[in-house]
C-alpha cells in the first residue's frame, strides 16, 4: 500500500513539474531524426494499445537560440505536415490544421484535441523507446501537461502581445511623417463611378514628399503612410480613411462638389484639398410602401366538441401619396444641368428629399399599397365544424402627383400598384369551408402638370 501511494505520488510530483515547462524547455533533447511509430488501436470496446508501424516517420525541428519554430513530421514517411507553435515564447504544442503535436519526455504525441479538453492520440513517436500496454496513462499525462502548461501561457501572451505593440509603433514611425520633414502632400482619386451623384461612394489616397525627394504613400496607393498623420474635413460627403461618400440631401452639398481638405497632424501648415465635380446621373429610388394588414387569428380550443372559425385578416395599408416638383437647373460653373427635386408628403406637406438629378436618369418611386393579411385557421373538436376567416383585401397603391417647372423634364418610373390579395384561412371539421381571398389593391394614380415651382435652397 505505502508502495502505491509512493507511485502516486511521484506521479503528481512529475506531471507539476512538466507542467512549469513550455515546449521550447524541451528544445535540447528533442531532436531532428527518424522516429518510430506506435499506433493507438481500439483493441475491445473503450480499450485501446499500441501497435507498432513498420516503416519510421521522418521528423525535422527547427529551432532558433532556444526556441522551437516548426516541427515538420512526414507522416507515413511522405506526406510533409508543419506544425507551428500555438504561442511562439511559451508554447504547449505544435498545430497543423486539426492536427497537433506535443513532445514529452522523449515522445512525440500526435493527437487531436476535443472541446472537453481531451485528448485523442493517434500515434506516439519515439526516437529511441519502445512502448506497449495500455494507453490511459500517457493519455492523463498528455493532457495534464496540455492543460496545466495552457494556464501558464497568459504571461507569454501579453509579451507576445506587448512585441507586437511595439513593432507596430516602430512601423509606424518608420513610414510616418512624424519626426520628418515634409516639403508637400497631395491627394488624388483611386476610384470614381461614372455614375456620381447623391450616395456615390468615392476612394482616395495620399502622397506624401520630404525634402529629401522620399515619397510615402497611404496603404491603397501601395505605400504603408498612416492614415492616422492627417486630419481630414469634408464638404458635400461624409469621409473616412480611404474613401467618401456623397450626401443624400443636395442641399448640402456646396457648388455641387465634393472638397476634401487634408492636414498633416505633424506639421499644420502642409495640407491640401481635392474635389470632384457631381453629374447626378446615377439612379435615385425612393420607398415608402404601405403596411402589410394583419393575420386573422387562430383559434384555441379547450371545449371537446365545439368548433369556432379563424379570424378575417387585415386590409392592406395604401402606399404613401407623395408631391413631387421639379426644377431645371444649370451649375454655371461646372456647366453641369440637372433637376432639382423636391418630395413631399401629400397628406401633411412634410419634405421627404431634397434631390439633384440629370434629366437622362431614372427616380425610381415604390409607394405601393400593402398586401392583405391571411385568414386565420377555423379550429373544431369533435363532430363539429369551423370556417377558415377570410383573407384581407390589398391597400392601395400611393397618388404621385408631378408638378414640373421651368422647361423641367423627368425620367421615373412609378411604382404604386395595388397590395396583393391575402389568402382565406384553412376550414376544420366535415363542413368547415376554406375563407374568401381579399381581393388586390388598386394601382395608385400618377399625374404630370407644368406650373409655378418655388425651391428655395
Amino acid at each position: 500500500m505505502r508502495q502505491i501511494l509512493l507511485l502516486i505520488i511521484v506521479l503528481l510530483f512529475s506531471t507539476t513539474l512538466l507542467a512549469q515547462k513550455s515546449q521550447n524547455s524541451f528544445a535540447d533533447e528533442f531532436n531532428s531524426g527518424q522516429y518510430s511509430v506506435f499506433k493507438v488501436i481500439e483493441k475491445s470496446y473503450n480499450k485501446y494499445v499500441f501497435e507498432q508501424v513498420k516503416k519510421k516517420w521522418p521528423v525535422e525541428v527547427t529551432k532558433t537560440a532556444g526556441q522551437i519554430d516548426q516541427v515538420l513530421v512526414k507522416r507515413a514517411g511522405i506526406i510533409d505536415e508543419v506544425f507551428k507553435p500555438d504561442v511562439a515564447n511559451y508554447p504547449a504544442y505544435f498545430g497543423f490544421q486539426a492536427i497537433r503535436v506535443t513532445y514529452i519526455d522523449g515522445l512525440l504525441y500526435y493527437y487531436e484535441w476535443s472541446s472537453k479538453n481531451t485528448a485523442k492520440i493517434k500515434y506516439i513517436l519515439s526516437a529511441s523507446k519502445t512502448l506497449s500496454g495500455k494507453i490511459d496513462p500517457y493519455k492523463l499525462k498528455l493532457e495534464d501537461y496540455v492543460k496545466a502548461t495552457a494556464k501558464n501561457q497568459v504571461g507569454a501572451k501579453e509579451e507576445i502581445k506587448e512585441q507586437k505593440k511595439q513593432l507596430a509603433e516602430e512601423e509606424r514611425l518608420k513610414n510616418s511623417l512624424q519626426n520628418k520633414n515634409p516639403k508637400s502632400i497631395k491627394a488624388e482619386w483611386i476610384k470614381v463611378p461614372s455614375e456620381l451623384g447623391l450616395g456615390s461612394l468615392l476612394t482616395y489616397g495620399v502622397v506624401a514628399t520630404l525634402q529629401d525627394g522620399t515619397v510615402l504613400k497611404t496603404s491603397n496607393l501601395g505605400g504603408k503612410l498612416p492614415w492616422s498623420d492627417f486630419e481630414i474635413s469634408a464638404e458635400g460627403s461624409t469621409n473616412s480613411e480611404e474613401e467618401v461618400m456623397v450626401l443624400e440631401d443636395a442641399s448640402l452639398i456646396p457648388n455641387d462638389q465634393v472638397i476634401l481638405t487634408i492636414q498633416s497632424v505633424y506639421h499644420p501648415s502642409i495640407k491640401t484639398q481635392l474635389s470632384k465635380n457631381l453629374l447626378y446621373n446615377n439612379e435615385l429610388k425612393v420607398n415608402y410602401p404601405g403596411e402589410y394588414g394583419s393575420y386573422g387569428s387562430g383559434v384555441g380550443l379547450a371545449c371537446s366538441d365545439c368548433g369556432s372559425n379563424g379570424g378575417d385578416g387585415g386590409r392592406g395599408y395604401k402606399g404613401k401619396s407623395l408631391n413631387i416638383e421639379v426644377l431645371a437647373t444649370t451649375n454655371t460653373t461646372t456647366g453641369v444641368t440637372y433637376n432639382k427635386i423636391q418630395i413631399s408628403d401629400a397628406n401633411n406637406g412634410k419634405v421627404l428629399h431634397k434631390f439633384k438629378l440629370s434629366p437622362t436618369s431614372s427616380l425610381i418611386i415604390n409607394n405601393p399599397g400593402g398586401s392583405g393579411g391571411s385568414g386565420g385557421s377555423g379550429g373544431a373538436n369533435g363532430s363539429a365544424s369551423a370556417d377558415g376567416g377570410d383573407g384581407g383585401d390589398g391597400g392601395d397603391g400611393g397618388d404621385i402627383y408631378i408638378t414640373l417647372g421651368g422647361g423641367a423634364m423627368l425620367l421615373y418610373q412609378d411604382n404604386n400598384y395595388g397590395g396583393r390579395a391575402g389568402s382565406g384561412g384553412s376550414g376544420d371539421g366535415t363542413y368547415g369551408q376554406k375563407g374568401q381571398n381579399g381581393s388586390a389593391g388598386y394601382k395608385g394614380s400618377t399625374s404630370e402638370s407644368t406650373g409655378f415651382v418655388n425651391i428655395n435652397w
